[in-house]
């Protein structure tokens, strides 16, 4: 295997071609963070991006796409804002991780939001999560049923806070396709809020994130588009949306929602709203990103797993980085986890803050 590094912009037509038909072959890979706009858009708004090109016998088998952090230490392109990463290449296609790092001039690599199916990196892999999926490839009234059946009502409950909202508020109206510069900003505005309510780094405190959602607002080609959502009771905007698609695959990411309106469960309202609303546009799945919150777990179809871990090709590093992993992981689930969740409150800003710059 050869490793070519390169920079966005020297992507080019042919290499963009490539990336494109390596991402349709194969199945695992239909998440819009895996689409060449998405690491596009990231290098306009960064200087730290770089793209791996893997050659084997002349013929192009993979693109890797990274920011170098440092001089040798390396993460998914997105950093924290990827839900999904991993390498972009056919499902038969093989390459060695360590082998890869060292080729892009990384003694280290760290992920947290791998697919797990990607089994070059499942030796550097410290533990894996699923993240939630909402298949609505059978329509919505299916997947409501589905529900039913099952013997979840949130769904329904959605349903009835948005018919109270309507009747209370106002006629409840989905706008799925904004272009709106206000709306935009009073996502940013109520999410910024949110973050700094529940002590987490607000993600929209850093330059280059939010111009990072400007850059996907505007990006539409025939396989990616960033999506601007709206519900509205009235004149009133109650919860707003942003995510990125890719074909048939809603990513929902940044949801937001008027706090003035929490009796209603406007975050609720929203995601039925969608689920409703994306058969028209041509999507069949909505990705909820990784975690096991309430709404996804009850609003779930199924799951993807994703790993977390480093390649690591210094050996003291990789002792080091794995050991302060697995102590956290056992105070966790010790009888210290309560104890400890009081500085961990406190230092979680900082870390978190560290990962955004």
């Amino acid at each position: 295997m050869q490793v070519e590094l390169i920079r966005s912009q020297a992507l080019g037509e042919e290499r963009l071609g490539e990336w494109i038909a390596l991402q349709r072959s194969n199945p695992h890979l239909d998440s819009p963070y895996f689409c060449p706009e998405f690491t596009q858009a990231v290098a306009s708004v960064r200087d730290d991006v770089e793209i791996a090109v893997l050659r084997d016998a002349g013929e192009t088998i993979g693109f890797f796409p990274f920011q170098r952090t440092t001089r040798s230490v390396g993460k998914p392109v997105g950093g924290r804002l990827a839900d999904f990463q991993g390498v972009i290449a056919g499902p038969d296609a093989a390459w060695n991780a360590h082998e890869l790092i060292d080729a892009c001039g990384l003694s280290a690599w760290s992920f947290d939001h791998l697919l797990a199916s990607q089994a070059a990196f499942e030796p550097d892999s410290w533990g894996t999560a699923v993240s939630p999926y909402i298949d609505l490839s059978n329509g919505f009234e299916e997947f409501r049923k589905a529900k039913r059946k099952a013997g979840g009502r949130e769904l329904d409950q959605a349903l009835r806070k948005s018919r109270k909202l309507s009747r209370e508020v106002g006629p409840l109206r989905f706008e799925a396709d904004l272009d709106d510069d206000q709306v935009f900003d009073t996502l940013l505005h109520w999410k910024s809020e949110q973050y700094q309510r529940t002590r987490l780094a607000d993600v929209f405190a850093f330059d280059w994130t939010v111009a990072l959602l400007q850059q996907l607002r505007t990006t539409r080609t025939d396989d990616f588009q960033g999506l601007l959502s709206g519900v509205y009771a009235g004149d009133r905007l109650v919860a707003v949306h942003f995510g990125i698609r890719s074909g048939a695959v809603l990513h929902y990411w940044f949801p937001a929602y008027d706090r003035e309106f929490m009796k209603y469960s406007p975050g609720l309202v929203l995601l039925a709203e969608i689920c409703q609303a994306v058969e028209d546009l041509g999507i069949r799945r909505v990705d909820l990103g990784k975690g096991t919150e309430q709404y996804k777990t009850s609003f779930m179809t199924g799951t993807t797993l994703l790993a977390e871990g480093a390649v690591e090709n210094r050996l003291v590093s990789k002792l080091v980085r794995k050991g302060w992993h697995d102590v956290r992981a056992w105070v966790r689930s010790s009888r210290l986890s309560g104890p400890a969740q009081v500085p961990a409150a406190w230092i979680r800003p900082l870390r978190e803050w560290i990962a955004f710059r």
